[in-house]
């Protein structure tokens, strides 16, 4: 209830115990709470600098907790005041935006609206992405092989939250090997999970990204070079012929669905029960005795619901397992 205020539910816990015996010490509640004194102390002082505790009149050297409304609403002015300085910045980030962008168009001069061939990985994708982002109706997109730019450039977040917002439709054709390739499962899904459709065949060709049936950008053989070189068409009548290819490829290909993805994702009764314990705000420890496993066990099991998630953190497992609805609300 309280996270919103940035208290996770151990804090939370504590904060609520205190409301309800204010006579206990730290020995009392750590008995109570099944946590450790050290852990009692630490989260104590997390409530003392959220205002949530203050020193007792009768006894100076005791901390009691205030009431709810009182100390929520400390908060809430608190968090207010962030998001203020927040606005404030983010008017100054695009101001600062629109001057750089400016200035970059004034010293790039005029670009090539035929063909242009663009060198090294980095120059690649931040034009892909400056494309993507421009796309009005649909993008269409081959990535053969291992992990390429326009999958990188497509599955970033700020790239995603631009197109959609703006309904634009997305295909992407792979290899059928993809599959079984546990490293792009956690990629694969949240292209799914963006609304990306991709389907697969045996054999494809090397990498390329149409957009809007008007420009197309697409990979050049290295032939022994050690750098990326991608060329820029432009023009309906150039990047019609590849977009024909794609459509015909594209009919003849196998679909990925979510459902493809979550079988291959499937829980244990185990890695479910854990998740839902973590989630109702139980320890490691606690979670460990009622499943009757050991704390190393519970420690395996996350690890590998992480990377099964794709994520770098239990917060961001969290918030994964829900979207793929693997936690109960």
């Amino acid at each position: 209830m309280l996270e919103p205020f940035g208290i996770g539910p151990a804090t939370e816990e504590l904060y609520y115990m205190m409301l309800k015996h204010p006579e206990m010490d730290v020995q009392q509640l750590a008995k109570r709470l099944d946590w450790q004194e050290k852990r009692v102390q630490k989260e104590i002082e997390r409530l003392a600098g959220l205002s949530l505790l203050r020193p007792s009149l009768d006894d100076p050297d005791a901390l009691r907790p205030v009431e709810p409304d009182i100390g929520l609403e400390v908060l809430i002015a608190r968090e207010q005041a962030v998001l203020a300085e927040r606005e404030r910045r983010l008017k100054e980030c695009k101001a600062a935006a629109r001057t750089l962008a400016a200035e970059y168009a004034e010293r790039a001069g005029p670009v090539l609206l035929d063909t242009e061939q663009i060198r090294g990985a980095d120059r690649i994708r931040h034009r892909l992405t400056r494309l993507l982002r421009e796309a009005r109706d649909q993008v269409m997109v081959f990535t053969p092989g291992e992990l390429a730019i326009p999958e990188t450039g497509i599955a970033g977040k700020a790239t995603q939250d631009a197109i959609s917002r703006r309904g634009i439709r997305i295909r992407s054709i792979q290899l059928d090997s993809i599959r079984n390739d546990k490293g792009r499962r956690a990629q694969l899904q949240r292209l799914l999970d963006h609304g990306v459709e991709v389907r697969t065949v045996p054999v494809l060709s090397p990498w390329g990204v149409i957009v809007d049936l008007e420009k197309a950008v697409l990979s050049q053989e290295r032939r022994g070079r050690h750098e990326d070189v991608a060329i820029v068409l432009t023009g309906a009548s150039v990047v019609a012929p590849i977009a024909a290819v794609f459509e015909q490829v594209w009919l003849s290909a196998t679909p990925l669905t979510l459902q493809d993805q979550r079988r291959k994702s499937e829980l244990t009764d185990t890695e479910r029960a854990l998740l839902q314990l973590l989630q109702e705000g139980y320890t490691d420890a606690q979670v460990a005795r009622r499943l009757a496993v050991s704390p190393r066990t519970v420690g395996r099991v996350v690890a590998d619901l992480m990377a099964k998630l794709g994520a770098s953190s239990r917060f961001q497992a969290g918030v994964l397992a829900r979207r793929r609805g693997w936690l109960s609300p």
